[in-house]
Parts: C-alpha cells; structure tokens; sequence
C-alpha cells in the first residue's frame, strides 16, 4: 500500500471509529424511559413515574440504583420540556451543541 493511500486509510478510519463512538456513547433518552419517539408527554410521564418508584436510592437497594435514577431523571427533564425535547429530537442533545459541557470556562 503507498504512503498517500495509507494515510487516506488511516484518517477514513479514525473518523468512522469517532462516529460509531459518538452512536454508541449518545444518550437515548426514548430507550432510558422504555417509551418509543411518538409517545405523548402522559406517557413519557407514566413511564417516568413507574421507573423512579422502582429505581429511586431510597426504595432499591441494587447496585446502580442511584446512577439509574440520575439517568430517569436526566431523561425526563428533557423528554417533559416540550422545548427541550423538540431540540433534542433535531439535534440528539438537549439545549444544542455545548448543554452536556460540565467543565469549568478557562
């Protein structure tokens, strides 16, 4: 293989592997709450509801329990705001581009 072609290689790999990383690691918040992309905001609510009784640290004592009910509640802030929701349906994150940011500014 020439030098040109190996590189060309190199890079065509080194963008599909951080595409597949990115649909791997996104946050499904549909799958979190069990509830397909056309449900109604009753039933993203029921769903929410039935999962943080069962997930909630206070009743579960499971392992993961607490992450699991973060991740419930993460999902439901979205999934309830009929703004954030619809932002997150376009773009597949809540509040655009740098929401998930957790760092502090330098």
């Amino acid at each position: 293989m020439e030098p040109k072609s190996r590189s060309t290689t190199f890079i065509l790999l080194t963008v599909l592997f951080f595409c597949l990383s990115y649909t791997v690691f996104a946050k499904d918040y549909y799958s979190v709450l069990g509830v397909p992309r056309t449900a109604s905001a009753r039933d993203v609510k029921k769903a929410f509801h039935s999962l943080s009784l069962k997930h909630h640290p206070d009743k579960s004592k499971a392992k993961g329990a607490e992450k699991k009910f973060q991740q419930i509640s993460e999902a439901y802030e979205v999934l309830s705001d009929p703004e954030q929701r619809r932002e997150y349906d376009l773009r597949g994150e809540p509040g655009g581009r740098d929401a998930g940011w957790q760092g502090t500014p330098q």
